[in-house]
């Protein structure tokens, strides 16, 4: 999708103007909006981490640097909602161009390869892709999904359904 690309890409500028070393951090998108199985109401979910470092960055000053530097753009392309400081993973909301939620953490690319596997079984073919999507959206109208509400991620659905698909229709099983 081309805003979400647009979203990365000024993502990526403002941190290479405005960290140290801002030419080693990487914007990566995870969840819905990479993996295929994405929906209308789908947020965009990047993780930025600097490539190469050993070092682990304090993820809720990286954040709030992040928030300062959209803050302070010119063309006010973002709109920062809220900076979530206390959870698990840290994250900064943002609203991008007044249409797609964004979700920024820092250091958090346990995803990733999960973002990966999931596009693989999504490449497979758009049975695939329905049955995940008519799930997901099935389980959210009934409140039964939403890690932060105690019930199962989105992730964790698409794997109950990749998994019945194996199962009874004969999907492979993809390692990566």
């Amino acid at each position: 999708d081309d805003l979400q690309r647009c979203c990365i890409r000024d993502i990526s500028e403002t941190i290479a103007r405005g960290f140290p070393n801002g030419d080693q951090w990487r914007v990566a998108p995870f969840g819905s909006a990479s993996n295929g199985f994405v929906t209308r109401s789908s947020d965009l979910d990047v993780v930025i981490y600097e490539e190469g470092c050993d070092e682990v960055s304090d993820t809720v000053e990286v954040l709030k640097k992040l928030r300062k530097l959209v803050q302070k753009r010119k063309d006010e392309a973002f709109v920062v909602k809220v900076l979530i400081r206390w959870a698990r993973v840290p994250v900064l909301k943002m609203c991008f161009r007044d249409k797609l939620e964004v979700d920024v953490s820092v250091n958090n690319t346990q995803p990733l390869p999960n973002t990966r596997l999931l596009r693989a079984y999504a490449n497979l073919g758009d049975k695939v892709v329905w049955v995940g999507i008519a799930v997901k959206l099935w389980m959210k109208a009934r409140n039964l999904s939403g890690a932060g509400h105690g019930n199962l991620s989105s992730y964790g659905i698409l794997l109950m359904v990749i998994y019945y698909l194996q199962v009874v229709h004969c999907v492979p099983c993809l390692t990566l």
